[in-house]
């Protein structure tokens, strides 16, 4: 990284953490990234009260990643008693959420920490034990782009074992 380019990202940090400070994670939360987080919902784990609960121990930027570990923590551990009850579902569940508590955790980790690497870790491989365990067909694809592979997942619809319809009427 260039100098001026590592300056800038200092900067970024030292002023988050001042808001953070000054204001409350709540409402840095409230004011930017739970817009974010909020957008996520749609289709994730986690509601507004879990999030206000986890910006509640965030007390500056440092508290960030450790109130969002925390969390995906229990989820992971919850997914593990789940399975071992036979809880399949809910499992998928618990390690979706622990997916999704792992990425804000990583969100605003400084790049190229080892807090960024091990938040981005555990996104990806939670998320890929709910895929696991999701009652729907779920598949892996690379999709081509400049040169390189961008990994997803397509969620097809209707319940695994399932055919999907081949053609539209």
């Amino acid at each position: 990284m260039i100098e001026s380019d590592r300056q800038e990202v200092e900067r970024y940090y030292q002023t988050l953490s001042t808001w953070i400070r000054l204001h409350g994670a709540e409402h840095l939360g409230t004011r930017y990234v739970v817009v974010r987080l909020a957008r996520m919902e749609v289709t994730g784990p986690l509601d507004f009260s879990d999030i206000q609960r986890i910006l509640g121990r965030v007390v500056d930027l440092r508290t960030w990643y450790d109130a969002w570990h925390a969390e995906a923590i229990q989820a992971e551990e919850m997914g593990e008693r789940f399975i071992a009850e036979g809880r399949m579902v809910s499992a998928g569940d618990m390690f979706h959420r622990a997916s999704m508590c792992h990425h804000w955790g990583q969100y605003l980790a400084r790049i190229g920490s080892e807090q960024k690497a091990e938040g981005r870790s555990g996104r990806v491989r939670c998320y890929r034990r709910a895929v696991e365990l999701f009652d729907q067909p779920i598949e892996p694809v690379e999709i081509p782009f400049n040169g390189t592979c961008l990994p997803g997942y397509l969620h097809l619809p209707g319940p695994a074992g399932v055919a999907a319809p081949t053609a539209c009427v």
